[in-house]
């Protein structure tokens, strides 16, 4: 998926990273369709924390004027909406024209990132390399050398030259190459490092669960933040545990509730049921103020999306049953009322959007499993 997610219906959301550009803008502008088109095209290897096992991913990515307003804020987790990494661009060759002025650039450009400190930058020198002047004496210093020194002594991987691929000269093609690699590596390294700090904030908020105040929707939209990175990288699998682990949680607030340790916010979901729309597998979107059977098609929608993507779709309509007698036992748990009728309504929707969905996406070599679990939902549907 190269970092984007794409909805049916023509419904687009692009969640690749943001990586902002500062210096000369008009020379990114003549590489910048290039670039973006380069860097997923590659995948690499993601080195997990905590023994787990490594992981191979495509990392593409949006492009945005440097602003130090759109930096990110102390204790702010949607990773996908803020800028991850940043690039300064110039194309000065001119030591002298480099201790003028660029070099008060970059100091000011660095110095807002390193007050907010955010480690994850590069600078580039872009060369118009010309092949007619290739046996001319180089500079005893490059301005790439100066830029190490000044800024980056013992980070010589974050100061690096490329030469305008718009040249046809081999020199060009490989330079280019290193480029797209490094570019590649960085960002990666800075998504592990913020991937890393979510997880960490997210068991975190999940250990004081207990503690009065805490909210089960505040916590829900932060961990799918975390899903959502992940399906971002393309792991479909480890984002679908942000979602099983969601559902878990909260029937097990709704278990513990009935049974005598009921918690504040869970009265939110036992008003009586307005309306009762049929579940729906595609786009979705959970209101700020969702009823339970809101929450829960919105849940188990996304669990659908996740395994489609990782092709099981047999396993959607295997979940389904578990999924309807989960929601009967909760609304019946949490006394919520309904219409008469409407209940039954909103299950015999919900078999056949899985149905039809199922049916769509269905593939030759997975019919005796898609079979198997679509008789039993055919058969509930008629109950109802």
């Amino acid at each position: 998926m190269n970092g984007t997610e794409i909805f049916e219906n023509d419904l687009f959301i692009d969640r690749r990273p943001i990586i902002t550009c500062a210096g000369e803008l008009e020379v990114f502008s003549l590489l910048e369709d290039n670039l973006s088109q380069a860097l997923p095209q590659d995948s690499c290897e993601w080195r997990r924390s905590l023994g787990r096992p490594v992981r191979s991913v495509h990392i593409g990515a949006n492009f945005a004027p440097f602003s130090p307003n759109a930096l990110p804020k102390p204790n702010q987790w949607d990773l996908i909406r803020q800028p991850l990494f940043h690039i300064y661009w110039t194309e000065c060759v001119d030591v002298d024209i480099y201790k003028t002025g660029i070099k008060d650039e970059i100091e000011l450009w660095l110095k807002e990132l390193i007050t907010r400190e955010i480690p994850d930058w590069l600078i580039v020198v872009v060369e118009n390399y010309d092949g007619k002047r290739a046996n001319k004496l180089l500079p005893r210093t490059t301005v790439l050398d100066k830029i190490r020194a000044d800024f980056a002594p013992k980070q010589g991987d974050r100061c690096i030259s490329v030469i305008n691929p718009g040249k046809v000269e081999s020199r060009s093609a490989d330079s280019w190459r290193g480029l797209v690699s490094r570019v590649r590596h960085l960002v990666l390294v800075s998504y592990a490092r913020a991937v890393a700090r979510l997880e960490d904030h997210v068991r975190q908020q999940r250990e004081r669960r207990n503690e009065l105040g805490w909210n089960f929707l505040q916590y829900f939209k932060l961990q799918e933040e975390l899903a959502q990175v992940l399906e971002m990288l393309g792991l479909y699998d480890e984002a679908l545990v942000q979602y099983d682990e969601l559902d878990a949680l909260f029937s097990q607030f709704v278990i513990n509730g009935h049974t005598g340790d009921a918690v504040n916010w869970l009265t939110n979901f036992q008003k009586p049921l307005q309306m009762w729309h049929g579940l729906k597998l595609g786009p979705s979107h959970l209101p700020d103020d969702p009823s339970i059977l809101e929450l829960r098609a919105y849940i188990f929608a996304k669990q659908a999306h996740m395994l489609l993507l990782i092709n099981k779709i047999w396993e959607i309509a295997s979940r389904c049953l578990p999924f309807l007698h989960n929601c009967t036992r909760e609304i019946t748990l949490l006394e919520v009322t309904a219409p008469p009728g409407a209940i039954s309504c909103w299950l015999f929707l919900a078999c056949m959007e899985v149905l039809q969905t199922c049916e769509k996406f269905n593939q030759a070599d997975q019919v005796e499993a898609y079979s198997l679990n679509t008789a039993p939902l055919w058969a509930y549907a008629s109950q109802k």
